[in-house]
C-alpha cells in the first residue's frame, strides 16, 4: 500500500468522521428549531355529516326527522338556482325569472340541475315549492343545523378565473336572499324578476351573513376561488380531498385575510373489494356509485337492479365508514369528513348506509355529530401545542375513552347503564376528595391566598357530589336529557385525572408554588405544556378564580 493510498484513507476517515460531527450538529439545530410534541388530553371524536342540494321537500323533512332522533346536526350545502322557479316547462324564454342566470362558461337561462320544479298536478305555480323550501330552512336552522353554499348551476369551476368565481357566487347571494335579482350580467333578461311580489323574503330565518361554508359543485375548484371566498368573508371550505387522519389547517390565500379552513372530504379504500370495483373511492355517495360500477359503466353509473347486490353494496359502504370511523377513533382523532346528496342513488341504499353509521357513532359517549361551524369554533380555540399533538397523536391517558373491548360500538341502551353507574360510582369520588383531603394536610403550610384557592377547590367538588346524588335519583325518567349527564360526566372524570396528575407532581417537584399553579389554573399554560386541555373548549371550569 503506497503512502499517497494511506493519506488519503486517513483523509476520508477525517471527512468521515467531520460528516458525522456536522450531521449531528444539523441535527440538535433541527431538534431545537422543530416544537417539541406534549402529549395533551384526548379531544372528543368530531363527525361532520352534510348533504349536498336543496330541491326535495321530503328529504329535508326525512333528515331533520333523522337528526332529531339520532343526537346529528347536519350541514346542508345549498344550490341558488333552487330557489327561482319557472310557470311553464320546457326551457325557459326571456319572460321566465331563470333566464335572467347566466352561469359563466354557460349559455343564459341554463343549469346542469335545472331550476325549481312546478309543483305536481300544478303546471302554472311553482312559488309554494319555493317558499315550502324557505320553511324547511327555517326549520333546520331552529333545530340546530347548519346551511352552506353549493353555488347555482352545479357547473365544473376547475378551469374558472376569479372573475368567474365572483360572477358565481355574487349570483348565488342574490338568488337566495335578493327580493329582485337582474342577473351578473343581466343583458339577456327582459326585465328582472322580482320574488317579492309572491315569496316574503322576511319570513326567511337565515340571513346572508351565516353562509360561511362552501363546497364546490363536482369539488372541482382551482386556486382562482380562495381569493373570492375570502372577499366574502367565507369561513371553511369542503371541496378538496385529504388522507382519512388529516387534522384541518386555516389557510391564509390573501394576506391581511383571515384565511379559510380546509375541511376535506377523505379518500377511503373500498370494505370488502371486489375484482370488478374501483380501488379508492370519497367519502361521499356519488363517488361510492361510480366505485361499485363495473368498468364499463364508470362513466354512465347505473342502479344495481338485483336486491341483493344491493344488500352487498350497502354493507360495503357501512364497514368502509365504519372502518374510517376505527381507524380515526383509536389513531389520532381526526375528524370525519362524509357528504352525500338529496338524490338516492342505488334505490336510496347510500341514505340507508349513512343512517346506520349514525346510529351507531353518534350515540357513543365520546364522539359528537355536529355541524361544520361548529367544528369551526373547536379548531379555533386549539392553542399550537394542543393541534401538533393532535396531528400526531400524543395524547396523556385517561378520558375521553370508549370501553375496551372486542365490540367497539356500544348500544344506546347500554351507554345509558354505564354512564350512571359511572358517574355515581363511589370509588370515583372518594378518589377525588382523597386528595383534597392531601391538600388539607399541608393547609397550615399554605398562604392565605392558597388557602383561597383550596377552598374554591373544594367548594367545586362539593358540587359535583350533590350534582351526581341528585342525577342519580333521575335517571330512570324517560324525559332526561343524557347529553347533559354524559358531559357531567366528561367534566368529573376529567377533574380526577387532573386531581391525579397533581399527586404525582407533588412527588415529583419541592416547589409548592409551582404546584399550585399547575392545580389551580386548568385553563391556562405552565412553561408551554396545557393543563386542563379538555375543559378549554368550553370555557374555565365552572368560575375559576386566579
Amino acid at each position: 500500500m503506497s503512502l499517497n493510498t494511506v493519506s488519503w484513507q486517513r483523509k476520508g476517515f477525517s471527512l468521515f468522521l467531520a460528516s458525522l460531527t456536522f450531521l449531528g450538529r444539523m441535527q440538535n439545530t433541527v431538534a431545537a428549531i422543530a416544537p417539541s410534541i406534549i402529549p395533551v388530553q384526548k379531544p372528543l371524536q368530531f363527525v361532520m355529516l352534510a348533504f349536498d342540494g336543496s330541491e326535495i321537500k321530503q328529504r329535508w323533512e326525512e333528515t331533520r326527522a333523522f337528526g332529531k332522533a339520532n343526537n346529528v346536526k347536519f350541514t346542508y350545502f345549498i344550490s341558488g338556482v333552487m330557489f327561482v322557479g319557472r310557470n311553464r316547462s320546457g326551457a325557459p324564454t326571456k319572460e321566465d325569472a331563470p333566464y335572467a342566470y347566466w352561469g359563466p362558461e354557460h349559455k343564459p337561462g341554463y343549469s346542469d340541475i335545472g331550476f325549481s320544479t312546478y309543483k305536481a298536478g300544478n303546471t302554472n305555480e311553482v312559488q309554494p315549492l319555493i317558499i315550502e323550501r324557505i320553511q324547511e330552512m327555517n326549520a333546520a336552522k331552529a333545530e340546530g343545523h347548519e346551511l352552506g353554499s353549493h353555488l347555482n348551476g352545479h357547473f365544473d369551476g376547475s378551469a374558472w378565473t376569479e372573475a368567474d368565481w365572483d360572477q358565481e357566487i355574487g349570483d348565488f347571494n342574490k338568488l337566495v336572499f335578493s327580493p329582485k335579482y337582474d342577473g351578473s350580467k343581466h343583458t339577456f333578461a327582459s326585465q328582472p324578476f322580482d320574488r317579492s311580489k309572491y315569496i316574503d323574503l322576511s319570513k326567511m330565518n337565515y340571513r346572508l351573513p351565516e353562509i360561511v361554508g362552501f363546497r364546490a359543485p363536482l369539488l372541482s375548484q382551482n386556486k382562482n376561488l380562495y381569493p373570492i371566498l375570502e372577499k366574502y368573508h367565507y369561513v371553511y371550505d369542503t371541496s378538496k380531498v385529504s388522507q382519512p387522519n388529516y387534522w384541518p389547517e386555516k389557510i391564509v390565500y390573501t394576506p391581511g385575510q383571515p384565511g379559510i379552513w380546509n375541511f376535506p372530504l377523505a379518500q377511503l379504500n373500498l370494505y370488502n373489494r371486489q375484482d370488478w370495483q374501483q380501488l379508492h373511492t370519497l367519502t361521499m355517495d356519488y363517488n361510492f356509485w361510480v366505485s361499485q360500477q363495473t368498468p364499463d359503466h364508470r362513466s354512465n353509473p347505473i342502479d344495481e337492479p338485483d336486491p341483493k347486490k344491493q344488500a352487498f353494496l350497502q354493507q360495503q359502504m357501512l364497514d368502509t365508514y365504519r372502518a374510517y370511523f376505527k381507524s380515526n377513533y383509536d389513531g389520532n382523532r381526526a375528524p370525519i369528513n362524509i357528504g352525500h346528496h338529496f338524490a338516492l342513488w342505488n334505490h336510496g341504499i347510500y341514505w340507508a348506509a349513512m343512517q346506520q353509521f349514525a346510529k351507531e357513532v353518534c350515540n357513543l359517549r365520546d364522539v359528537r355529530c355536529i355541524t361544520y361551524s361548529e367544528f369551526v369554533k373547536f379548531m379555533e380555540a386549539l392553542s399550537p401545542t394542543e393541534l401538533r399533538a393532535y396531528r400526531a397523536g400524543a395524547f396523556q391517558p385517561g378520558l375521553p375513552v370508549l370501553a375496551k373491548n372486542s365490540n367497539w360500538l356500544i348500544p344506546k341502551s347500554a351507554q345509558k347503564e354505564r354512564m350512571t353507574a359511572q358517574f355515581v360510582e363511589k370509588q370515583n369520588l372518594d378518589m377525588a376528595f382523597d386528595q383534597i383531603a392531601r391538600l388539607d394536610g399541608i393547609r397550615n403550610t399554605l398562604s392565605e391566598k392558597e388557602k383561597r384557592q383550596v377552598d374554591h377547590f373544594k367548594s367545586i367538588w362539593s358540587a359535583f357530589r350533590l350534582t351526581a346524588e341528585n342525577d342519580s335519583k333521575r335517571v330512570d325518567r324517560d324525559s332526561y336529557d343524557w347529553l347533559k349527564l354524559e358531559d357531567r360526566i366528561t367534566k368529573f372524570e376529567t377533574k380526577r385525572l387532573e386531581l391525579k396528575s397533581y399527586r404525582e407532581q407533588m412527588k415529583a417537584h419541592n416547589n409548592r408554588d409551582e404546584e399550585f399553579e399547575v392545580l389551580l389554573h386548568p385553563s391556562g399554560e405552565k412553561d408551554g405544556v396545557p393543563v386542563g386541555t379538555a375543559l378549554r373548549t368550553e370555557g374555565c371550569f365552572p368560575n375559576c378564580e386566579e
